[in-house]
């Protein structure tokens, strides 16, 4: 077999090769530890992301006791990638249009209107500066 290209990255090795009867294969090899440390990049952007989605949201949740929007930081596990609030009524006021103190900012579907004003570009971007940063 003869080599045709190798390329090396500090993720890994990648070998391509000739075989005598012309055929060619490619061979990746992943450096030690390589998954291992991508696996804890991903899971601290995926820490920043919902922590991130929480903190950003607040302002858009309806509020009354307090309990609705404080559930989302109690009930989260961050890194899950699945932010949770429990409250018996946070279905009803998510999708119910109703007159909420600290309108017209607080009211329904407040996770899409907190993406829609700028809140999905700045989460991503943040996540994609720790990926940068760490990898």
């Amino acid at each position: 077999m003869s080599k045709l290209h190798k390329i090396v990255t500090p993720n890994g090795v990648l070998e391509q090769r000739r075989g005598k009867d012309g055929t060619v294969t490619a061979r990746l090899t992943w450096n030690k530890g390589f998954g291992q440390q991508m696996s804890m990049v991903y899971d601290e952007a995926q820490t920043f992301v919902d922590s991130e989605v929480i903190r950003r949201m607040n302002p858009y949740v309806p509020m009354d006791s307090g309990f609705l929007k404080m559930s989302a930081t109690l009930l989260t596990v961050l890194g899950s990638g699945q932010v949770v609030q429990m409250a018996p009524y946070a279905r009803k006021w998510y999708y119910t249009p109703a007159k909420f103190s600290g309108a017209p900012k607080r009211g329904t579907y407040w996770f899409e209107r907190m993406k829609n004003e700028g809140g999905k570009e700045a989460i991503l971007r943040g996540a994609k500066l720790i990926v940068a940063r760490r990898k």
